[in-house]
């Protein structure tokens, strides 16, 4: 009898141990990754890192190869078919337009994730507190100077802003200045970073950035700006928030896309969906920072 609860209890352990295998077997199975390669605009890398880190957490089996970049070179990315998906802070120039039509590209699909604004700002201290549309089209188009319009400026100042192959540059010339030739004198920096350190240690500088770029930034100030719509109506200078953006007070509002190049891609759509839906994890991290969800149902409280 004893020999028989012997034989019984190792066929147990054998059944145990053959059960923790299959168990383990189908976990390495189930945790199987894919990997994508994912190409970011550098201008906004830092905003995206967060819901990586989120989207990472939810989808364990996508392995997101993230390389950053500049616009220029992380839309060739795209419309060369290298990148699958891409995160960029503008829309495709008139350029583009045409060698996508060219080369009848037709499987590319943009999707906005949120809507910033494009600034000028300055230090604290600095003694202007608005600019006009008009003023700010005159000075980088005919190189009126800004003096001209502030005679508490005690010197022109000097614009500053990321590199020319930078979202901010084609944003820039696409939002502010509508394609006419900038005449002014830009001096250009290798990343968004340089540009708030210049206008750090330069006082009489005016950087050139996003909205997302300031938000932890005491030392900086956006200036309002004030425009007449293409309504014909004027709209009195107010501040840089996103409450303005929502509701087309501010002039220069920037688009951040998700871009991807085939959608049959099942890991572009997953990042996709997360970043534009995904319980409204991402949405709400774009609200709570301080620029507008594209897809969210953002309430403003009057």
């Amino acid at each position: 009898m004893k020999a028989k609860n012997k034989v019984l209890f190792l066929l147990l352990i054998v059944v145990l141990f053959s059960a923790i295998y299959l168990a383990c077997t189908n976990e390495e199975k189930a945790i199987e990754k894919s990997s994508i390669s994912v190409f970011c605009d550098e201008s906004i890398y830092n905003i995206l890192i967060e819901p990586f880190s989120e989207f990472n957490a939810h989808f364990k089996e996508i392995e997101t190869n993230k390389e950053q970049a500049t616009s220029w070179e992380v839309m060739a990315k795209l419309l060369t078919g290298e990148a699958p998906i891409i995160f960029t802070s503008r829309d495709f120039t008139q350029r583009e337009d045409s060698l996508m039509k060219e080369h009848n590209v037709e499987s590319i699909k943009k999707f906005p994730i949120a809507n910033d604004a494009l600034v000028f700002f300055t230090q604290l201290s600095t003694p202007l507190d608005t600019l006009t549309d008009e003023q700010i089209v005159s000075c980088l188009t005919n190189e009126v100077p800004l003096a001209s319009f502030y005679k508490k400026l005690s010197e022109e100042p000097t614009f500053v802003i990321n590199n020319e192959h930078s979202s901010e540059y084609e944003n820039l010339l696409n939002l502010t200045v509508k394609y006419k030739n900038i005449k002014r004198k830009l001096v250009f920096l290798n990343s968004t970073d340089s540009v708030k350190e210049y206008v750090k240690t330069h006082e009489n500088s005016i950087g050139i950035g996003y909205l997302s770029h300031l938000l932890s930034e005491p030392e900086l100030k956006s200036l309002p700006i004030s425009f007449v719509n293409e309504k014909g109506k004027y709209i009195f200078p107010r501040t840089v928030h996103q409450a303005n953006i929502i509701q087309k007070l501010y002039p220069y509002i920037v688009t951040h896309y998700v871009m991807t190049f085939d959608g049959e891609n099942t890991n572009a759509n997953s990042i996709v969906n997360f970043f534009r839906f995904g319980s409204g994890i991402v949405q709400k991290y774009f609200n709570r920072i301080g620029i507008v969800p594209a897809v969210a149902k953002v309430n403003l409280v009057q």
